[in-house]
This record gives C-alpha cells, structure tokens and sequence, in this order.
C-alpha cells in the first residue's frame, strides 16, 4: 500500500478501508497462530488507539487454537512527565 503525502489528505477520509484491515488481521493471526499455538501468549495492546484491534487480533488467534492467551495494556508517552 502506498500512501499520500499527509497534507493531501482531508478530514475524514478513509486512509486504509475496513476491507484492507480485516484482511490484514486475518493474515497476522494466522501467522501468530502457527508461531504460538501450545505456548502461553502475552498480548501487549497499546492505549488507547489499539484497543478494538487488540481484541480483534486476540479473538481471530483464539479461533485458530491460540488459547492460552493474556491481554494487558501499556499506556506509553514520547513527553516526559506529560509535557508536550
């Protein structure tokens, strides 16, 4: 997938489509599942942007023999003590 530059986007439009993420979510748990099947998972999500697709990522795992699962959550800053 090739991107624009990010100024020629405008407000609201669709970057990547639903279609395109769900695809790719499938791929990446198939993947995950045949690396990790049998073992214990820690599935580290990303607050706060990441967490619909965490969960999403973590059910498709599940459903391809990834059972042995935890879901966390890390809430990160490029700022220092919350300066911008």
């Amino acid at each position: 997938m090739k991107f624009k530059n990010p100024d020629a986007y405008k407000l609201g439009d669709i970057i990547i489509s639903s279609e395109e993420i769900d695809k790719r979510l499938d791929e990446l748990a198939g993947q995950l599942a045949k690396e990790y099947k049998g073992k214990k998972v820690l599935l580290v999500g990303l607050l706060t942007g990441a967490t619909w697709l965490t969960v999403d990522l973590l059910s498709r795992m599940h459903m391809l023999g990834v059972t042995d699962t935890q879901l966390t959550y890390m809430k990160i800053s490029s700022y220092r003590n919350g300066d911008i």
